[in-house]
């Protein structure tokens, strides 16, 4: 029994070292941009069943699944779909979320990849695609975005707003407008979640919308219906305290620019990180090729 006990102790430290080595392995091929060669080393790993709950394998494996595909190929969003599918198995073995969320930085920047790739399929109107997609991502790693509220929330009709027949231009001035952009720079850091309109977390249009009744105007709650009001601006003509509204055929995400003539264009705007402030050039969802309209409401 001794001697089972013990042969059975050293089978075990021989398995560890061997999946040790194989990360190790794994890890150099990915650093040196050796994917397929990498993604072989995890699949021949997570045949042994003492490796089949290692999130790192699957972490890899994902990784490595989207990275050796180009990104202009035809079948990229179908490979970043399985590359999402095997991380959505990953992270259930990932109990102390190691691997599996945005603080990693390998990781959030595959979030990023597939948030695109859905927006993607959302604006050539390929909906089952894009729908696939968001909902692994929210489900598995709890990264919702405005899409995904657009997608399960807002298609479905859940809670309709009333349509607004007639546009409203808002009474303003300079110092009003200054005024609003100030107030709405204090909230940067709050929480996002969907549906909520203040104080202390909001969506998109509940972040706008808050910011406005501050000053005494009240907005309707749907960005869609906020889309609606004021005066339609083009890009070029675009000034602070105006509206963007990013979508297709119609509006899921709003955000107020608030740069100076000649300054480095700014929106602040509540996402799934928070209400922040972003550069309008550099931002991954929401750019000049996802704007929908931009309408001035502060005159």
């Amino acid at each position: 029994m001794r001697n089972t006990l013990l042969l059975f102790c050293l089978l075990y430290v021989s398995l560890l070292q061997a999946q040790n080595k194989n990360l190790e392995k794994i890890r150099s091929y990915y650093t040196s941009k050796k994917y397929t060669s990498a993604l072989k080393l995890c699949d021949t790993s997570l045949l042994l069943a003492v490796n089949k709950r290692n999130p790192e394998l699957y972490f890899y494996k994902s990784l490595c699944t989207y990275k050796k595909v180009n990104s202009n190929s035809v079948n990229f969003y179908k490979t970043v779909l399985a590359a999402a599918t095997i991380a959505a198995k990953g992270v259930t073995y990932d109990k102390k979320s190691k691997f599996f969320n945005k603080g990693n930085l390998k990781f959030n920047a595959f979030l990023s990849v597939a948030h695109k790739q859905s927006e993607i399929k959302y604006y050539t109107n390929k909906i089952k695609e894009a729908k696939a997609l968001e909902r692994i991502i929210a489900h598995s790693f709890k990264d919702t975005s405005e899409l995904y509220h657009e997608l399960f929330d807002v298609l479905q009709n859940v809670n309709p707003t009333p349509k607004i027949t007639q546009l409203i231009v808002l009474k303003s001035d300079a110092e009003k407008i200054d005024s609003v952009i100030h107030f709405a720079s204090t909230q940067v850091g709050k929480r996002y979640k969907y549906g909520k309109a203040g104080p202390d977390v909001f969506d998109c249009s509940g972040f706008i919308g808050y910011v406005f009744k501050k000053y005494g105007e009240k907005l309707p709650r749907d960005a869609n219906m906020i889309a609606k009001l004021g005066e339609e601006v083009q890009m070029e003509n675009i000034e602070k305290g105006d509206l963007i509204f990013f979508g297709n055929t119609s509006t899921y995400h709003v955000a107020m620019y608030i740069a100076e003539k000649g300054s480095k264009p700014k929106i602040i705007h509540c996402v799934s990180r928070g209400v922040c402030i972003d550069d309008y050039n550099k931002t991954t969802h929401w750019g000049k090729s996802t704007v929908f309209k931009i309408k001035r409401v502060l005159k």
